[in-house]
């Protein structure tokens, strides 16, 4: 009877949506979990990834490194959330506390750029073949 009026009545599917869940919306699971020792461990591994780059990043070269607009990184000294300080043409900004920012709870939990999800799928998976090769040491 349900298959064969399922086939026959167009609107009988729209009737029982929600009928068979428990009406939450699908909410996707998060790409790392904004832990403190999640957040310390991914702001190490920033450090650790951007070593070369100059304590003092031109805003531009922050925005790259992330996937932001550099406009958002001037909002971000705006409110005085980095520091910066401007030569010439150029804003700079301090490479610690962009990393800090960059790996803070509140911005693990809502990645928004691709780059910047890309960033914490490669942090995820160099923290899982560490771990890999923890276990394979202790066998």
């Amino acid at each position: 009877m349900f298959k064969i009026r399922m086939d026959t009545e167009t609107g009988f599917l729209s009737e029982l949506n929600g009928l068979f869940s428990n009406r939450t919306e699908w909410h996707p699971r998060p790409l790392l979990e904004a832990t403190e020792e999640n957040c310390e461990a991914f702001r190490l591994w920033l450090e650790m990834l951007w070593a070369e780059l100059p304590e003092a990043l031109p805003t531009q070269t922050a925005a790259e490194l992330v996937g932001y607009n550099p406009q958002r990184i001037h909002e971000l000294i705006r409110e005085e959330t980095l520091h910066s300080i401007k030569m010439g043409n150029t804003q700079y900004c301090v490479k610690e506390e962009f990393i800090c920012y960059m790996a803070s709870p509140q911005k693990l939990s809502n990645p928004r750029t691709e780059r910047y999800k890309e960033l914490i799928r490669e942090f995820k998976y160099k923290q899982r073949r560490c771990k890999r090769r923890m276990m394979n040491a202790d066998t």
